[in-house]
């Protein structure tokens, strides 16, 4: 069974049901299955042969005693490829004939050590024919498995050699978590894995470029330019396909990883993956996020995908804001009213050049159902007094995200200000929506305002994430019996 090369790259969007767990997420894999060739093809080999060239020990590297399960890949390969796709690959006696480069391969030829320089690097020959990456690893006496020969050329800010000889443990180390959830699940499955019943699992992550080699560690901070308004044309959904297999003979174990990239923009197309990554993003912890470089490109990313982007507010915007905070059904309050609390134009804009600082939500471009402004909310903020004093959204945008994005955006200048403890005020029933939405986003409710314009409205506070884990760490030690219940 075979399909035409033109096809375009498959498709995976793994986030897409909007949830992310911490688990090997192993599917069973038909056999037919096992290796993709599509219309990239000869973009991947042609990558690869550029890679082996100028940096070979980079991308290819093998520990003596791994030839004999470097062979037996070579060998699965060679009873695949032809069988798979024909229109790919001809084996005919002793010669594998690739039909898309134009090569061909003499067997006997490159199992001459005297006469091919593949002879002691079979691995090398098997993954100049497949777009995937091929990873072999040996048990040891102990039955924990090393990484011992690897032909990697489009590795995630990873290297080879940094990895070459390592049990699966310690290969992964630098992962958040996976001591604890992955270790003893992974160390199962390649115990209990057998030859004709591979598995194969999704991982995907967000780039800031479409290489597919990117075999050093990241150094560098992911651009600051990077917004809600270019994210689509910046960023890359980079997902890797990766495929286990047990080899028979050797006993080892062939791990394939395909690497896809698609732009962001692509998410477009498809509405409910895009709302399922913003889902999905969420759910990630802290030091994940942070180890795969999410962190700082989520707003952007979130921005991007829900068709709206968080910024500071100019002068030009202020009749904007006054006409948000007249549309607003809780709370609500005419302009006569705002001005009698001596809230004007004019005075908003003499605050935001002294020690206030705004935000507003503004709709992307292409958005649909633009308002007039492409305005839709935002915050103030007063360094001095330390407190929020205003965060409000139209009521036809409530409930995508906006009002706890512009709060975090008054947040964190507050606290970056030097704020210890922040303050705002909202009215006194916990029916309200504000009242549950501060509650929710950790804000305390600390008591009843008694006077001045504020006058019976509930007070809320919030400490600085420093302020806040410095509190906690003078709390007594709970007794063991506590913690263990």
């Amino acid at each position: 069974m075979s399909f035409p090369i033109a096809n375009p790259p498959a498709i995976y969007l793994p986030f897409a049901d909007g949830r992310w767990q911490m688990r090997l997420g192993l599917r069973s894999l038909s056999l037919d299955d096992w290796i993709e060739i599509d219309d990239q093809y000869e973009r991947y080999l042609q990558r690869k042969r550029e890679l082996l060239s100028e940096r070979c020990a980079d991308v290819f590297a093998a520990l003596p005693g791994s030839e004999a399960a470097q062979q037996e890949v070579v060998d699965l390969l060679l009873e695949h490829l032809p069988r798979r796709f024909p229109e790919c690959f001809t084996r005919e006696g002793d010669r594998l004939i690739n039909h898309r480069t134009g090569e061909t391969w003499t067997l006997d030829e490159w199992r001459d050590s005297g006469t091919d320089r593949f002879a002691n690097r079979p691995l090398d020959l098997a993954g100049r024919w497949v777009q995937e990456d091929l990873l072999v690893l040996l048990p040891s006496a102990d039955g924990i498995y090393h990484l011992v020969a690897g032909s990697l050329c489009f590795p995630l800010y990873w290297r080879l050699a940094d990895k070459l000889g390592r049990p699966l443990g310690q290969i992964h180390a630098p992962v958040p978590g996976y001591d604890k959830t992955l270790a003893r699940p992974m160390d199962t499955f390649f115990a209990r894995l057998q030859p004709n019943y591979p598995g194969y699992r999704l991982n995907w992550s967000i780039v800031d470029t479409p290489e597919l080699f990117l075999g050093v560690q990241r150094h560098h901070p992911v651009p600051a330019d990077i917004t809600s308004v270019n994210a689509g044309d910046r960023l890359w959904i980079r997902v890797e396909r990766q495929t286990v297999r047990r080899l028979p003979q050797s006993g080892g174990v062939l791990f394939t990883v395909r690497t896809y990239t698609y732009p962001l923009a692509m998410l477009r197309q498809y509405p409910e993956a895009a709302a399922g990554l913003v889902g999905a993003i969420a759910q990630i912890p802290p030091e994940m996020q942070r180890y795969k470089s999410i962190a700082p490109i989520r707003p952007a990313i979130e921005g991007y995908v829900r068709g709206w982007h968080i910024r500071p507010a100019q002068a030009a915007d202020i009749d904007a804001l006054f006409d948000i905070r007249t549309r607003v059904v809780e709370n609500h309050q005419s302009r006569e009213e705002i001005a009698a609390l001596g809230i004007t134009p004019a005075s908003v804009a003499q605050m935001l050049d002294t020690d206030c600082r705004a935000w507003v939500a503004e709709m992307n471009a292409d958005s649909p159902d633009l308002p007039a402004s492409r305005l839709v909310g935002f915050a103030i903020a007063n360094a001095t007094e330390k407190t929020i004093f205003g965060l409000f959204v139209l009521p036809d945008y409530e409930g995508r995200g906006i009002g706890r994005s512009l709060l975090q955006a008054a947040e964190n200048w507050l606290f970056s200000a030097g704020c210890e403890e922040i303050w705002l005020v909202t009215g006194n029933d916990p029916n309200l929506r504000a009242y549950g939405f501060y509650l929710h986003l950790g804000w305390v409710a600390v008591g009843i305002e008694a006077a001045g314009n504020f006058q019976g409205e509930m007070r809320f506070i919030k400490r600085s994430p420093t302020q806040a884990t410095q509190a906690a760490s003078l709390e007594p030690d709970l007794a063991p019996q506590a913690l263990s219940s």
